[in-house]
């Protein structure tokens, strides 16, 4: 999971193993290491509950005030989470 402006992005693995290649040829872009440094502190390996789930860790869904029901957006490589607007 990687952070940004009030949503959370999901990536399957494969996907981000291609973000960490692109981080690792272009070090000296300033965006890529902001996006690097939030990845490293928020992002976590989960996996699919039983039940289907993936479970956003409390500390990052508290920051993001991401509790009950979120809007689930498909993106090209990825899922991102945000909160439902009341």
């Amino acid at each position: 999971m990687a952070l940004d402006s009030g949503s959370v992005s999901i990536y399957p693995m494969a996907e981000w193993e291609k973000i960490i290649g692109a981080l690792e040829k272009k070090s000296d872009d300033s965006n890529l290491i902001r996006f690097a440094i939030l990845a490293a502190r928020w992002g976590k390996r989960n996996k699919i509950d039983k039940q289907g789930r993936i479970l956003v860790n409390k500390e990052l869904s508290n920051k993001l005030n991401i509790q009950g029901k979120v809007i689930i957006e498909g993106m090209k490589n990825h899922l991102r989470l945000k909160k439902l607007s009341p």
